[in-house]
Parts: C-alpha cells; structure tokens; sequence
C-alpha cells in the first residue's frame, strides 16, 4: 500500500467524510449484522437517520428488503449476508420500506469488508434502481435523444431529462434551474424570409447557447420555436444570473437579424413534475413577452 503520509485515524476520517457526501446510499455492518455506519444519502433515500440504524442489526430495522415475488431477504441469505458469507461482489435490484411507508425499488452493491483475508463485516452501496435506469438510459439511447430536424435533443426527450433531475432534487437535494428561450417572431421570419432561414437561425441561437454550457446539462428544442435549458447546480436565485448570460450570448444575433425573444426561468421543486416545471416557465415566459 502506498503510505500517503496520513495516519491511520486521519485516513479513517477523510474516509468517512468522502462516503457522508457521495449521493448513493451506503452502510456498514460488522459480522453480527450490527450497523455501525449509515451515510446521510441513506438517509434521503429511506427516510431513516443514522441515529435510528446505527447499533441495530439490519434485520432488526423497519427497511424489510424483499424481492420481486415478495419474499423478506432480511430472514434469509439477503445479498449482504451472502458477500460475507462466500467474499463475492454482487450486485442486484430489491425492494426496501421507507419510514414513509413507501416501497422503493434499489439497486444494492454488496462488497464484503476485509483486514487481511480476514472477513470482518459487509457494505452495501443502493440508490433508487429509477435513477440507475434513467442514467443507463440516458448513455444508451443517444440517436433516439435526438430530433431528426436540428441535432438537438427533442420534447420526448427534454421531459424525460427532467423527470431524471427532479428525481435527483427529491431524493439527493441536487439543485437545478430550467430556462425557456422562445423566439417570437419566427412565423414572420419564416414568412418572409423562408423556413429554412427561422431554421436556421434556431440551430444558431443553439449553438452559442451551448457552446457556454456544462457537459451535464442540457440544451434542447421543445418547440420549433423554443429552447430549453436545464442548468445544474443551480437556484431561484441564480435564474436572473442565468438568464442574463442568456441575453449576452444570443445579443448579437437578435441585433443583427432583429430577433424578438423572450426568456423565463425558475429552480425546480421536489414536488415538481415535467408538465407542471414546463407549465410554470411557459406562464413566466407569457408574462415576460407581454411585459
């Protein structure tokens, strides 16, 4: 092992720190099951502080895992109980009991804990399988995310990366904000100058805007005529901030081709869906044209 230069307590701590600010949920237990770690994701996800978990055996809890027909893992070979047993990783979708009396569908990973060869208890890494699929999704289906007319990622689409990140607010608390950018006049432009040129100064107006965004957000068309960002890492009160940048970059193009926009924002809630986030931007972006 590389000496890092730390001592055994310090390494322990940096340790725990790193595992109390990763998003998936994570908790140890000793050879008798006892959990003596639980981290504050585990806590978002189920519902359970560490203060309710940590001492008890984890059969003891009110989590219940159960599997897909149903029966209780927790009072027979559970994957956790299974790594100890033999050392193997695994990996498997299961059901959990939430304090809200929800059930939940995770995804575990079970890794046994080890000081030499010596087995001395088990960790499981979970997070809602909702959130694996959507991410699994989102890598996979890359030319069905796009819209045949522009390259840009379409409505379908749009709706379904929202619904991914409003998930990520409720259960991880990851903060987003969500634009609209509507241009008002391209039926006239399309009018008189042809389709092809509203098209094309769309596709314009797009490719400045995400040339200043971040790898994890989105820039998408939710209409012909509107764009749409999802803007991470951000609040309600950074929309005016957002929204500012928004006028500087297209600025030049509005002026040169005299394009009317206008744009709206708002954060996104835990109680959000995508109809109801896109309704509320769609009525700030009324009321911003008339104003």
């Amino acid at each position: 092992m590389i000496d890092s230069g730390l001592s055994r307590e310090d390494s322990l701590t940096v340790l725990r720190s790193a595992l109390e600010h990763v998003h998936e949920g994570v908790y140890c237990v000793d050879n008798d099951r006892r959990i003596f770690f639980w981290n504050a994701a585990a806590t978002k996800i189920t519902g359970y502080t560490a203060e309710e978990m940590i001492g008890k055996r984890c059969f003891e809890t009110s989590i219940k895992h159960i599997d897909h027909k149903g029966n209780n893992l927790c009072a027979a070979m559970c994957p956790l109980v299974a790594t100890m047993f033999d050392g193997r990783i695994r990996t498997e979708p299961v059901y959990a009991h939430c304090k809200d009396g929800r059930l939940v569908e995770v995804v575990v990973n079970a890794y046994p804990l080890l000081i030499g060869d010596q087995t001395i208890g088990a960790i499981e890494i979970f997070t809602q399988k909702a959130v694996v699929d959507a991410h699994q999704t989102f890598l996979r289906n890359d030319k069905q995310q796009k819209s045949d007319e522009s390259g840009l990622p379409n409505s379908d689409y749009v709706n379904y990366f929202i619904d991914v990140k409003i998930q990520e607010k409720r259960h991880f608390d990851s903060p987003f904000v969500f634009q609209m950018i509507r241009l008002d006049n391209f039926d006239e432009i399309a009018e008189d100058r042809g389709d092809d040129v509203a098209e094309g100064l769309v596709r314009q107006m797009a490719e400045l805007l995400r040339s200043e965004m971040r790898s994890s957000e989105l820039l998408g068309r939710l209409k012909k005529n509107i764009l749409v960002g999802v803007y991470m890492s951000a609040a309600e009160c950074d929309v005016p901030v957002i929204q500012r940048h928004t006028d500087y970059v297209i600025r030049k193009l509005m002026e040169d081709e005299n394009l009317k926009i206008s744009v709206a924002g708002s954060s996104a809630t835990a109680e959000d869906t995508p109809s109801k986030l896109i309704g509320r931007v769609n009525e700030l972006l009324d009321k911003s044209a008339l104003g």
